[in-house]
């Protein structure tokens, strides 16, 4: 059902807005921490009015109030992270892309762009327009709230590094450094979590893909990707 007003702008037919909860859902939210609220689930930008994610409010309350990412569960970013590692992208300029019209209308499987993609499925929405050269219009995009920003980067740290369910070992630690202050702590949970992402994110390249040969003194080996060698065989 859509939500808010056609004079609000363009949110008013994507998501609940802030009059859509006093309104409709008042007594359903009664005793919830509305600024909480707004930071986990509100922030998905259409040129228009900010709205929340109307998935996400109604699980809210038959959940009992509990805060999870309840959008984002409905299904995992598996193909985004391999496109991520295959064009080596630079995963910072995630939080603040400034793009054209035509990167929001492209479609071509084979050419699109990470940024794209990330617009496209709603994990990017438009944090505000900016004006170009020429006149034409170009948009911020980031992550639209608490529940996608966090989700997100979790399978990003499942899809770069080895930890697997450690991760909450790893946030807890760097966390709790944050709060207390503890310089130190942080510096060696940083250390640690980087200490499990694999080389080849850095290496720019795909010669661990292909098969190879080297010789040396009387011998000759064959190489298959960077963790598979074939014993070396005498000329």
């Amino acid at each position: 059902m859509p939500a808010g007003q056609p004079g609000t702008g363009r949110s008013w037919n994507c998501g609940y807005t802030e009059s859509d909860l006093d309104c409709h859902f008042g007594e359903h939210l009664a005793g919830v921490d509305r600024a909480l609220l707004k930071r986990w689930y509100n922030g998905y930008g259409f040129l228009g009015e900010p709205v929340y994610n109307p998935f996400d409010i109604l699980l809210f309350i038959s959940k009992n109030h509990s805060f999870r990412p309840y959008w984002f569960e409905t299904g995992t970013p598996s193909f985004l992270m391999r496109l991520f590692q295959q064009r080596q992208y630079f995963l910072p300029e995630l939080e603040d892309l400034e793009v054209g019209d035509e990167i929001l209308s492209s479609f071509e499987l084979e050419k699109i762009e990470p940024a794209t993609l990330l617009f496209q499925t709603g994990y990017l929405t438009i944090k505000k327009t900016v004006e170009m050269d020429m006149g034409e219009q170009g948009y911020h995009l980031g992550f639209p709230n608490y529940e996608v920003r966090t989700a997100f980067a979790r399978s990003l740290i499942t899809a770069y590094t080895d930890l697997g369910n450690e991760k909450l070992r790893y946030q807890r630690a760097v966390y709790d450094s944050l709060l207390n202050a503890d310089l130190p702590g942080l510096q060696g949970a940083i250390q640690r979590l980087f200490a499990g992402i694999a080389y080849r994110n850095f290496t720019n390249n795909n010669i661990a893909d292909f098969e190879g040969w080297y010789s040396g003194p009387g011998q000759k080996c064959r190489v298959r990707g960077s963790r598979r060698r074939k014993p070396c065989a005498r000329d």
